[in-house]
């Protein structure tokens, strides 16, 4: 019995604590008096007398555990919450009734509880003197949100895994976990873990799954889509009735993070390499264009439109087009590279029409000259084309 549920028993019956938390223990005496037959009214008696006789006959210090609060009760046994006297960890003590310590038969099964427990709770012993059960706490309380909502990706897949982990322990165990009472539920950093000293029948496990998910999903502080982000908000809508089917479906979410880390990681890699080809490929151009200088020499390469003679020439590697008796403008020079657009049109005049001998004669040209430098001319095009088609694409 917890707190929790003996205030919703006395709820149900129109009989709630006052904020307090005291008891009205007179009314519900009352009410059993006026109807001994009403069993729901007995069952929150018997309870409410277990709570109100809880601290009978112990003193503040139970084996070694200063106590501080109620955790859990029944007929024989009470469980506190509190401080080690010795080490000042927070501990979980479970307790006989001064009138159980007596009993053998008693003694006997909170030992066997105790090696229940044992291999679920970490820590978990039996008091030299049989009387008591005391477990360390692995951490706090736990807190709707403990760590402020700054756990990322990578932590929630821990969180998860540890916890529904910790949680298939007692399922394999053949126990239960009814309710958890405040304290029961603690942070143990990288799991949430479930300690209580009374050992209960197997039991829906919806109820447990449904605030773990409540509270690892508070502990996650991204907004995006995550295959376990949408696990954790089924759980806590519609629970799987037991931890192996939670742990099913953990295992299937936990599939598909994978699947996609892996396309991830192969989406990367194949990015490297192409953007490690390209920078191969890139480097390769810009030597072969670099490996063939510009041919020298000058040659009429044909007739413009208004009727002058059009030259080009390379003395000083730079290669000049233009007009006879005009400025020439710069094709290609070592500095800035090549001009594309006076390049195709050096092509385009030289594929217009055959090289004339009278006007290189006029010019002081050398007529191979022209195919010399229009085959250069197409080449530094081509090379520059494939410079471009290895540019990455935004």
């Amino acid at each position: 019995m917890t707190r929790t549920l003996l205030f919703r028993l006395l709820h149900a019956l129109d009989l709630p604590a006052d904020p307090s938390g005291q008891v009205p223990i007179a009314a519900l005496e009352a009410r059993a008096d006026a109807d001994p037959r009403d069993m729901a009214v007995r069952d929150a008696f018997m309870a409410a007398h277990g709570f109100l006789t809880a601290e009978q006959g112990l003193g503040p210090v139970v084996a070694g555990v200063l106590r501080e609060r109620l955790v859990r009760w029944d007929a024989w046994s009470t469980t506190w919450v509190g401080s080690h006297a010795l080490t000042g960890g927070r501990t979980q003590v479970r307790v006989l009734r001064p009138w159980a310590a007596r009993d053998p038969m008693q003694r006997r099964m909170l030992a066997r509880d105790a090696r229940a427990l044992q291999g679920i709770i970490e820590g978990v012993r039996l008091e030299a003197d049989g009387g008591a059960i005391v477990a360390p706490l692995p951490g706090p309380e736990a807190q709707p949100v403990p760590h402020g909502g700054h756990v990322g990706a990578d932590a929630l897949v821990a969180l998860v895994v540890r916890s529904i982990g910790h949680l298939t322990r007692w399922e394999q165990a053949g126990l239960g976990l009814d309710e958890l009472a405040p304290g029961e539920l603690c942070d143990a950093g990288d799991r949430l873990v479930a300690v209580t000293l009374t050992p209960q029948p197997p039991a829906d496990a919806a109820p447990i799954l449904r605030l773990v998910a409540g509270h690892v999903r508070a502990w996650w502080s991204e907004a995006t889509d995550h295959p376990l982000a949408d696990l954790l908000a089924g759980f806590a809508e519609l629970p799987p009735r037991t931890v192996a089917e939670a742990a099913e479906t953990c295992r299937a979410a936990l599939a598909s993070v994978l699947a996609d880390t892996r396309h991830g990681v192969l989406r990367r890699d194949r990015s490297l390499r192409q953007r490690d080809e390209r920078a191969r490929l890139t480097l390769a151009i810009q030597r072969l264009a670099a490996a063939v200088d510009p041919p020298r020499g000058r040659a009429a390469v044909g007739v413009g439109l208004d009727g002058k003679t059009l030259v080009v020439q390379n003395y000083d590697r730079v290669v000049l087009w233009g007009a006879v008796g005009e400025r020439p403008e710069v094709i290609w020079s070592e500095s800035d590279g090549l001009d594309p657009q006076l390049a195709r049109r050096l092509l385009r005049v030289r594929g217009s029409a055959p090289v004339s001998e009278r006007l290189n004669r006029e010019v002081e040209g050398n007529p191979v000259y022209v195919d010399r430098i229009a085959r250069w001319t197409a080449g530094q095009l081509e090379l520059r084309t494939l410079r471009l088609l290895l540019l990455p694409h935004s």
